[in-house]
């Protein structure tokens, strides 16, 4: 459960980093590469993204749902 608050993450490569549970408001996410990433119950709040990493977001977040639906 890492605090990333406010953190600088612009061009990390966290391409399957745990980040369950992580607080992440205000970060900046900027042309982060966040590929299978675990995200679950992550603090996602005014996070500042470019569209490339809000389309990864949304599409982990959506294999995520339709997993637990199933």
């Amino acid at each position: 459960k890492a605090n990333l608050s406010k953190a600088d993450l612009s061009k990390a490569n966290l391409s399957k980093a745990d980040l369950s549970k992580a607080n992440l408001s205000k970060a900046n996410l900027s042309k982060a590469n966040l590929s299978e990433a675990d995200l679950s119950e992550a603090n996602l709040i005014y996070c500042k993204m470019d569209k490339k990493v809000f389309k990864q977001i949304t599409e982990e977040w959506f294999e995520w749902e339709i997993k637990e639906e199933s």
